[in-house]
């Protein structure tokens, strides 16, 4: 239903749409609302939704990303998607030219990460 809600909404609320969904599927405690429903719109928006998992989050901590103090976890999603997608607008000689790509950059950086330690 979140995922449908999702792709139903107008592009200038889907954002809020995006963030009340994972707020919501929190409150209710559904362990997937991060991974899954972020993968599944990141395949359906590759340009205005990354992917939530744990080589991301990775990521995020190695370079200081931090979400808005006391925020909920559809505000932090939202808040790293802008900061992503603005990212992507700025640094157009990266390889990564939607936030999809990015996610694999960040996969293989990961790896390669892991391998050193």
């Amino acid at each position: 239903m979140s995922f449908l809600k999702i792709i139903d909404a107008a592009d200038e609320d889907r954002d809020d749409i995006v963030r009340k969904e994972i707020d919501r599927l929190h409150d209710l405690g559904v362990p997937t609302r991060k991974a899954f429903l972020s993968e599944m719109i990141c395949l359906m928006f590759p340009d205005r939704y990354p992917v939530w998992n744990g080589p991301v989050r990775e990521y995020l901590r190695h370079v200081g990303f931090t979400a808005p103090r006391g925020a909920s976890e559809g505000v932090c999603f939202v808040d790293l998607t802008k900061k992503l997608r603005v990212s992507i607008h700025e640094n157009r000689d990266h390889p990564a030219k939607n936030l999809a790509e990015l996610d694999l950059v960040i996969w293989k950086w990961a790896e390669l990460r892991s391998r050193r330690h």
